[in-house]
């Protein structure tokens, strides 16, 4: 086969670009056109009359003017207003005196804390110290278990001696 021939064998003929046609388009990809090439200008103008449309749309949607309406009793609300301003304080007051009260258990954890840490030191000194001792026991041990060893062979040495004397 050769270049540019195609499946069938036949020599292809190369197409120019004016011999491309290009498909038609549908209605819809044609309006999509359009607002492409329109939707920069928009972009530019909408800027210019938006404070004037948004004036002209505020004042239809806007609320009708206000007719004259019978005074309204705050009285009642006004009072519970008051009760909850006097509640709230009363609150304050508690979280107040609870964080009063959490400073000093803090205070008196700190302290506890101190004294634990100095009873472990005394502890600690302590066990040292028993420690110490029991070495000193160890030893004062081993020094009578010598002697008695010393005074067993003494004994059994003299009572030796006084046999052969008697004998």
């Amino acid at each position: 086969m050769e270049e540019g021939s195609g499946r069938s064998g036949r020599p292809q003929v190369a197409m120019t670009p004016a011999a491309k046609i290009p498909p038609p388009q549908s209605n819809m990809r044609r309006a999509m056109g359009v607002v492409r090439t329109v939707l920069p200008v928009v972009q530019r103008l909408l800027p210019l009359i938006d404070g004037n449309i948004a004036s002209v749309v505020a004042s239809i949607l806007g609320p009708a003017p206000m007719r004259a309406q019978a005074p309204v009793d705050l009285g009642p609300l006004e009072s519970a207003v008051s009760r909850l301003r006097a509640e709230n304080t009363v609150l304050r007051d508690k979280i107040d005196d609870q964080h009063v009260e959490l400073r000093r258990i803090g205070d008196e954890l700190q302290s506890v804390r101190e004294a634990s840490e100095g009873q472990t030191e005394e502890l600690k000194e302590m066990r040292d110290s028993l420690d110490s001792l029991q070495m000193r026991v160890t030893v004062v041990e081993w020094v009578g278990l010598g002697l008695l060893a010393l005074s067993i062979a003494a004994n059994v040495f003299l009572f030796l001696r006084v046999e052969n004397i008697l004998h």
